[in-house]
């Protein structure tokens, strides 16, 4: 019953989009209260279960020097995916992140306005390997969430890239034990690709939503 707003994070296999995501939300519960008087929270906790876990993973550790790790984010399971039938086939779609925004009284604007302000938000955070070229077919719609969001986030993972090597240390355990690189360049191209097919759109027509590159 409120108006969404949809936000996609898209990036490779392990290059941290559930660290990300997982921290944007750590932050937000803190910051949009204190800095523009809006509160934000779970419209639903089973749908946000695994994203809550993660921050419990993070951010709620009593032994806090030690390392912690997230789990991957698979393809499919039941804690990152629903499955639906469309003439008789089943599809996996991934699960989205629901929050309920609402101005609070404190609001400049809460009286005239408090409706209109209120919405929800809704992430969605895919299996990286949902982007890889190949992945795309009628039984795989999980990236089909791109042409719908108000905003998508471009994770680019430096370690990642083949060409920093050189510039690292190999005592760096994010260099020595996690040397699996990708070619992020390409999976940008993708996403475009598939933003202009789903949309159907031209070669040269330009997607109006914004763009952010972490």
């Amino acid at each position: 019953d409120l108006p969404s707003t949809f936000f996609s994070i898209v990036g490779a296999p392990a290059s941290g989009k559930s660290y990300l995501l997982t921290s944007m939300i750590w932050q937000l519960r803190k910051a949009l209260p204190k800095y523009f008087h809006f509160s934000i929270y779970d419209t639903d906790p089973m749908f946000n279960m695994t994203l809550n876990k993660y921050e419990e993973v993070l951010f709620m550790n009593p032994a806090d020097d030690e390392y912690v790790s997230l789990p991957k984010t698979e393809l499919r399971g039941k804690d990152f995916s629903n499955q639906i039938s469309i003439e008789n086939n089943s599809i996996d779609l991934p699960k989205p992140f629901v929050f309920t925004m609402t101005p609070q009284e404190t609001h400049p604007e809460y009286s005239e306005k408090r409706d209109q302000l209120a919405r929800s938000i809704v992430f969605y955070d895919n299996a990286g390997e949902h982007f890889e070229i190949g992945r795309d077919s009628g039984a795989n719609l999980a990236t089909v969430h791109l042409v719908h969001s108000d905003g998508i986030i471009f994770l680019f993972d430096p370690l990642k890239d083949i060409r920093l090597k050189a510039d690292c240390s190999e005592n760096d355990p994010q260099v020595s034990r996690h040397a699996v690189y990708a070619n992020q360049t390409l999976l940008f191209t993708e996403m475009v690709a598939r933003i202009h097919k789903f949309a159907n759109m031209r070669a040269n027509d330009k997607f109006k939503k914004p763009l952010l590159i972490v």
